[in-house]
């Protein structure tokens, strides 16, 4: 949830920039790579972890500035979004590669989730 609220602001901060303008700060990558970090090891050959992370319901706001939440996304679309700032931090998208791998290794609930799933917006790197 924790991992969810940073990539959050980090695309409201960020919407509607190219790829190579994307800003993270120092902090905010080192949060967002001590959390992938910790995720992708805690389900290494782990179901019950691997489990727990499509289980967990991250909260989205509808909006921007509103209160109003929607529990439609996981932990795995969580991480799947960071991959979009991997640009502004290499580490984080090489990380993020190894925490999906452990994921959905040998767990064919996540491997659906996963294989269901369809774009919802590009991120322009021109």
């Amino acid at each position: 949830v924790m991992l969810g609220n940073i990539v959050d602001q980090l695309n409201e901060r960020t919407n509607g920039k190219k790829a190579r303008e994307l800003k993270i700060s120092s902090d905010e990558q080192q949060w967002l790579v001590s959390l992938v970090r910790l995720i992708g090891n805690l389900c290494y050959e782990c179901k019950p972890n691997q489990d727990r992370v499509r289980k967990t319901c991250v909260p989205v706001r509808k909006s921007p500035g509103s209160s109003d939440l929607d529990f439609s996304r996981n932990g795995l679309h969580v991480l799947l979004s960071c991959t979009t700032f991997g640009v502004s931090c290499f580490t984080l998208r090489e990380w993020v590669v190894m925490a999906i791998r452990n994921i959905l290794h040998e767990n064919v609930e996540n491997q659906a989730i996963v294989a269901a799933l369809d774009a919802q917006d590009t991120v322009q790197s021109v």
